[in-house]
């Protein structure tokens, strides 16, 4: 589960989503044993969301169009004689989908466009980040940015089910069971995170859609 997916059509994240993802990666940079962030990391997380979303949007940079990412996706495009080249997104090919009435399938192609945990180190070297937040240093001596890019590359490894596109998915199901039994164990510092991130992943699955009217 991508955790950074947006709605349909969507280049950023609604407030909720923003609120969560802040929350997430917030959570995720804690220090291991600690209640509490470093000083500066929800502001660091927080801008490091809005870039992300800025840098990938179909203004800025966004990711290119590549075949064999998803067999729906590709059967669709030949299905519609669309044509593809080097700088083909996969905004345009989700915007192509929806107007031709394939929303699953666009829904698809939009999780290819939107960033992912992967991206956050690279966002975050900007040297915007490193002008803002060059002090104050952490508990480890490290510049909030550089505890930020090793933490993330920690969930990189540690928790991959949060780092790639999203293959789960729930559709239009109206009532949903999620078990977290193998992923919520007790027992440490480190099963009390895992705890923490799962139940906060499965609010956002199960939840995300509640704040929209018809």
């Amino acid at each position: 589960v991508n955790p950074f997916d947006t709605q349909l059509g969507f280049h950023y994240p609604t407030p909720q989503e923003r609120a969560f993802l802040v929350n997430l990666l917030t959570l995720l940079t804690m220090p291991m044993g600690k209640t509490e962030p470093y000083d500066g990391m929800p502001d660091i997380c927080g801008m490091v969301v809005d870039e992300a979303y800025r840098l990938y949007s179909p203004e800025k940079s966004p990711k290119r169009y590549s075949e064999h990412q998803d067999e729906k996706v590709d059967e669709a495009i030949r299905s519609l004689g669309l044509h593809t080249d080097g700088i083909t997104t996969w905004w345009d090919i989700t915007d192509e989908l929806f107007k031709h009435g394939m929303v699953h399938e666009a829904i698809l192609a939009q999780r290819f466009a939107v960033p992912n945990m992967n991206d956050l180190t690279a966002v975050v070297q900007d040297q915007s980040f490193r002008d803002v937040y060059t002090k104050p240093k952490t508990a480890t001596s490290e510049t909030i940015v550089d505890a930020f890019s090793r933490m993330i590359q920690s969930v990189l490894r540690e928790y991959p089910v949060l780092t790639s596109t999203t293959r789960f998915d729930i559709g239009d199901a109206r009532i949903v069971a999620i078990d977290l039994d193998e992923v919520a164990k007790s027992g440490g510092a480190a099963a009390d995170r895992r705890t923490g991130i799962m139940y906060m992943l499965g609010q956002f699955i199960g939840t995300r859609n509640f704040f929209f009217n018809e």
